[in-house]
């Protein structure tokens, strides 16, 4: 790896660790909502208390297809810079905001820049490393997305709202600066026929002046994803959404929005702060797990992730059946479900919170990826607001095991999936994933669990 490529993950990170510091508000900040002590001069009712933890969501759903259609018009650089402003909107309004809808705002905002800069990030960074090191470069994202959220909560333990946006403050404007200082992608330059930049671009990138071999290599791939009618095109259209789909069926989400609930039923008393930050340090550990997807590769880890994940949620369905039905049989087990949890959040966060998104970077073609990737990460928002939303009414209708119970089946689907629609990209150029992807029939090779690494030799 390059100097040069060892410089652009930590610059483009901050992007992540931005996102983990907007998605989510620690309880403090909503206990200091809660009353007359707070730059509203009053407490929030319940119904403004909801539409604040809903917001992100809707902003989840408008910043992502925004920043596709930026990316796609106007380069991924502008992309970059369009999440950082977001998030500059998100924290003058919060911390030098007096009235409801300043709040409202910046929980909107919050939501457009998280979700925003996950998928532009991902995309750039996708599209400027090397594919030896192209899961290596990746994984920066859910290291500093974690980061950031385990900031956010320590930081919302001792400060306050205006204090609290205004580190979230210098961190955009942090970001902004130094997105100045990096090269646009020699994808994007290419498609918009800028071969003279795309070449300065690739040698800053790679640190050298001799790029033309990979150059041509690029402007080859680029020549061949303009057909939108492509196979390509249409499988990726094919496999994608379903990933997406599945990958939140996991339940992460309502898991950890109710982890304290959950977490008194077994009969442990922890607050919201301690459980968001030992989550947050599960996370941080978690993601550094990421970094072996270019030893292991992406199908192993997903696989793997989505068996053990059902493994889990099965234990955890049937322990609380049990505890429903003989809660003093179990009170002495109660470090169990505590372990379940913790190796839980230990396999999502480190594959299933963050691969699929590389794996969709990688197998989108060229001239589909912006705008699709937008819609897809707004299709997760959507996703990650209904499951919340619904969360209480499942489990009236389920009970509290019958819902780890459908999360455990949805994992076996997953796993399933995988292994039948998905094929091994580590190691493979963008090229080699497209030519693969374009074939009239899925090699078997392909799909094997010894597939050649060179497309060149299927």
């Amino acid at each position: 790896m390059t100097k040069i490529e060892n410089l652009q993950p930590p610059s483009v990170s901050i992007l992540g660790l931005l996102s983990g510091l907007t998605q989510h508000w620690p309880s403090p900040i909503f206990s200091q909502l809660s009353t007359n002590e707070n730059p509203l001069g009053r407490a929030l009712t319940a119904a403004e208390q909801n539409w604040m933890v809903s917001l992100p969501y809707l902003g989840g759903l408008l910043g992502p297809p925004m920043s596709g259609l930026i990316m796609e018009k106007w380069g991924r650089k502008s992309a970059l810079f369009g999440a950082y402003v977001t998030g500059v909107v998100c924290s003058l309004a919060a911390a030098l905001g007096t009235q409801t809808w300043h709040l409202y705002l910046s929980r909107a905002t919050a939501g457009m820049s998280a979700y925003s800069g996950i998928i532009v990030a991902a995309v750039y960074l996708g599209e400027i490393a090397d594919e030896r090191y192209r899961g290596v470069v990746y994984s920066s994202i859910p290291l500093s997305v974690s980061a950031g959220m385990l900031m956010c909560f320590w930081i919302g333990l001792y400060a306050s709202i205006a204090q609290l946006h205004f580190t979230i403050l210098a961190v955009a404007l942090l970001g902004l600066m130094l997105t100045g200082f990096l090269p646009e992608s020699p994808y994007y330059l290419l498609q918009r026929l800028q071969s003279g930049n795309a070449g300065k671009s690739l040698s800053l990138l790679r640190n050298s002046d001799d790029i033309l071999g990979e150059l041509t290599l690029i402007q080859a791939h680029v020549a061949k994803t303009g057909n939108l009618q492509s196979k390509a095109v249409r499988k990726s259209l094919g496999i994608v959404p379903g990933l997406v789909v599945l990958a939140q069926f996991s339940g992460s989400v309502a898991i950890r929005g109710n982890i304290r609930s959950l977490f008194l039923k077994t009969g442990w008393s922890i607050s919201d702060n301690a459980a968001g930050v030992v989550i947050g340090i599960i996370q941080i550990c978690s993601s550094v797990f990421t970094m072996g997807v270019d030893w292991m590769g992406r199908k192993n880890m997903l696989t793997f992730a989505s068996f053990g994940l059902a493994f889990l949620l099965g234990i955890l369905g049937i322990y609380f059946q049990f505890l429903d039905e003989s809660l003093e049989n179990y009170a002495e087990i109660t470090w169990l479900p505590l372990l379940v949890f913790m190796g839980y959040f230990l396999l999502f966060y480190s594959s299933l919170s963050s691969l699929p998104l590389l794996y969709i970077t990688e197998i989108m073609p060229l001239n589909i990826k912006s705008l699709t990737g937008g819609f897809l990460m707004a299709l997760q928002s959507l996703l990650s607001f209904l499951l919340v939303f619904f969360y209480d009414h499942m489990v009236k209708g389920l009970g509290t095991s019958g819902y780890f119970y459908v999360s455990s089946i949805a994992m076996l689907g997953l796993a399933l999936y995988v292994q039948i629609m998905l094929f091994e990209t580590k190691g493979r150029s963008l090229d080699e994933i497209f030519i693969q992807m374009n074939k009239s029939k899925r090699s078997k090779g392909a799909f094997s669990k010894n597939a050649p690494e060179n497309c060149e030799n299927l």
